[in-house]
């Protein structure tokens, strides 16, 4: 539970457990929506999924309408691998804030990882309504009608993606399922060639924040190659 005692935190950083601790005292001190939830995102920032877990439900309990909560909870599920879960609060954080794309597109992905199409090609239409450049959205639309063998939409939202951002590398390998599902091997290959273990998320503002939060050598190093990769030289 939340308000119990904290797990081991001897293989984190000395600033890092710091930080940990402060929020824990917190709770302690005074227990509300806003310190449980402080708790539990810096728990899940530091990888400790269960206490992370723990006082993020105890906001949400505290805190029903605060949309960060449910949203939290969604990505701790996803990155488990419990994609039901996470389809449920991803699904409540989507009540909470229909326009929000970065929960739209997430709901869908969790949906397209339970093969379920049908269930997640309207959740991307949606985000694309709200924000008609999303390429996290076109990508997701491509794959869920590439789950369902429209071959031909998914060629069209695919290639559209390269288009706009040959650097969209995630998108090669779906097109090139694509085009071997309409028969035009030599194309499927020349794409399937470029496959690379990559990904094309939303711009996701909490999960930036929460990124951010772990103040450690370890913590600024990964963010700082990160930050090498997009480019981002300053």
């Amino acid at each position: 539970p939340c308000t119990g005692p904290l797990p081991d935190l001897s293989r984190l950083g000395a600033s890092v457990q710091q930080q940990v601790q402060q929020r824990y005292t917190a709770v302690m001190e005074g227990a509300n929506a806003e310190t449980y939830g402080a708790l539990g995102m810096i728990l899940m920032a530091a990888k400790i999924p269960e206490t992370a877990e723990s006082c993020l439900r105890e906001a949400w309990s505290v805190d029903p309408e605060r949309f960060q909560w449910p949203y939290y909870l969604g990505h701790l599920y996803r990155d488990d691998g419990s994609m039901e879960q996470a389809a449920v609060f991803f699904e409540r954080a989507r009540e909470l804030q229909p326009d929000d794309v970065a929960a739209l597109v997430w709901l869908g992905d969790a949906y397209l990882a339970m093969g379920r199409a049908s269930r997640a090609r309207p959740v991307f239409e949606d985000a694309l309504t709200v924000e008609a450049d999303s390429l996290s959205a076109r990508f997701g639309l491509g794959r869920a009608a590439l789950l369902e063998a429209d071959f031909q939409r998914a060629v069209r939202l695919l290639e559209e993606i390269l288009t706009r951002d040959p650097t969209a590398v995630a998108a090669h390998y779906p097109l090139g399922m694509a085009y071997r599902g309409m028969g035009k091997h030599e194309r499927a290959e020349r794409h399937l060639a470029q496959r690379q273990d990559a990904g094309l998320g939303p711009h996701d503002p909490l999960m930036i924040e929460l990124d951010a939060l772990l103040d450690s050598p370890r913590a600024h190093e990964t963010r700082g190659v990160a930050a090498l990769d997009r480019g981002e030289w300053n």
